[in-house]
């Protein structure tokens, strides 16, 4: 839907890109989660079951949003074009989510003070989960003998792009970051088991997006490092 004005999305589509934004802007989690569980996929199933969401670029018209909630809006985008469009995946789609989900992080790891997002636990685990699932498809492409001419041209361009040191440097990044593993050595050191399962969703809470989103990072880790 690129170079496309919003004023061809449906009235409900837009109404529900509106209420997202001011739900995630808000840090409004009962409502953000229902926008996420609920809601899109609802309208993915209406409007765009074998078809994109608008753009970012679309979106961007249509919304007063922060750069933080269009790359949140571009992890969903991606992530369903890798789910129910498929067969439309092309390389730049491929290097364009990477770049998202390093702009995403980078956005949680180099800020001077805790980020104003608070995001449902279910995506913060999709959004590790999708990073690393996306790693490996493109690492299953890249493995590939042959590529499309134009395809093959992008791959030597973007050496990075989804290189297993650039990603398990985003992710070891998250945990340092987060102190994490300082948090749970702590607790694992007072030698009661039922105090750390209870403390963790309480601390959690009162972190930054960055410490709970790396609670699930350094889970989604362990293949790598076992």
């Amino acid at each position: 839907m690129l170079g496309e004005s919003y004023s061809i999305l449906k009235e409900d589509v837009r109404s529900f890109l509106i209420n997202f934004a001011v739900h995630v802007k808000e840090q409004n989690v009962v409502e953000i989660e229902n926008d996420y569980q609920i809601q899109f996929p609802k309208l993915t199933d209406q409007y765009f079951g074998s078809t994109r969401w608008p753009s970012a670029e679309v979106i961007a018209q249509l919304l007063d949003a922060d750069p933080l909630f269009l790359m949140l809006y571009n992890e969903l985008y991606y992530r369903h074009v890798y789910a129910h469009v498929s067969t439309s995946l092309s390389v730049e789609d491929m290097i364009q989510s990477y770049v998202n989900y390093c702009s995403l992080f980078n956005a949680l790891i180099k800020a001077d003070k805790p980020v104003s997002l608070n995001l449902p636990y279910q995506w913060l685990w999709d959004i590790i989960d999708e990073f690393i699932y996306q790693f490996q498809k493109f690492s299953n492409f890249r493995s590939r003998q042959k590529h499309k001419p134009e395809d093959e041209t992008q791959l030597r361009e973007n050496p990075r792009i989804w290189s297993i040191h650039s990603v398990l440097n985003v992710l070891y990044s998250l945990v340092e970051k987060s102190s994490i593993n300082e948090q749970l050595s702590y607790y694992a050191q007072q030698g009661n088991v039922h105090q750390y399962l209870f403390v963790l969703p309480t601390f959690a809470l009162y972190c930054c997006e960055t410490t709970r989103l790396t609670v699930f990072c350094d889970l989604a880790l362990t293949p790598f490092v076992s």
